[in-house]
C-alpha cells in the first residue's frame, strides 16, 4: 500500500446473521452458521465467508469510484458477523512516463475494527475508466 494515507476509508458493521443470508450463494459449509461445528474448526463462532466481505469492500469501492472491470483480493485473517470492516483505498497517481496506465487502478485493503487486523490485504481493482476527482458519477452514486 503506499505509504501515505489513504485517499478514501468506508466502514460498514455486517449483521449477526450476515453469515446465514450469505448461504444463499448455495455455499452450504457448516463453518458459517453452526455454532458446535465452528468450535470444533477451532471458532469461537461461525465465520463470515471471504466472499462476503470481498463483496462488501467490492461495493463500497463501486460506490465511490464507480464501475470497474476486475477485483483482486488476498484474504488474511477471518471476520466474525457482526464485526465492523473498514476499506482503506488509494487511487494510483498516473505513472510519470506520460501515460495513463495507473490512473485506472486502485488498491485498497479492509480490517476488522474490533480487532485492527487486516482481513483483505493487497487488493486491488481496475477501474473501467480513469478515475476522475469530483466526477458526479462518484461521488453521488448510490446504490
Amino acid at each position: 500500500m503506499p505509504a501515505r494515507c489513504p485517499d478514501a476509508v468506508d466502514d460498514f458493521r455486517t449483521s449477526e446473521e450476515q453469515a446465514a443470508w450469505y448461504r444463499l450463494t448455495g455455499d452450504r459449509m457448516a463453518m458459517h452458521v453452526d455454532p458446535d461445528f465452528s468450535r470444533h474448526a477451532g471458532f469461537p463462532v461461525p465465520i463470515l465467508h471471504g466472499m462476503c466481505s470481498m463483496g462488501i469492500a467490492g461495493k463500497q469501492l463501486f460506490q465511490r469510484y464507480g464501475m470497474y472491470r476486475s477485483i483482486k483480493v488476498k484474504f488474511v485473517e477471518t471476520v466474525m458477523p457482526g464485526q465492523t470492516l473498514r476499506t482503506e483505498s488509494w487511487s494510483l497517481a498516473p505513472s510519470g512516463d506520460g501515460s495513463a496506465r495507473d490512473q485506472n487502478l486502485v488498491v485498497f485493503q479492509t480490517r476488522v475494527l474490533e480487532t485492527g487486523k487486516l482481513c483483505i490485504a493487497g487488493g486491488v481493482v481496475e477501474l473501467r475508466e480513469p478515475f476522475r476527482r469530483g466526477h458526479p458519477s462518484v461521488s453521488t452514486f448510490k446504490l
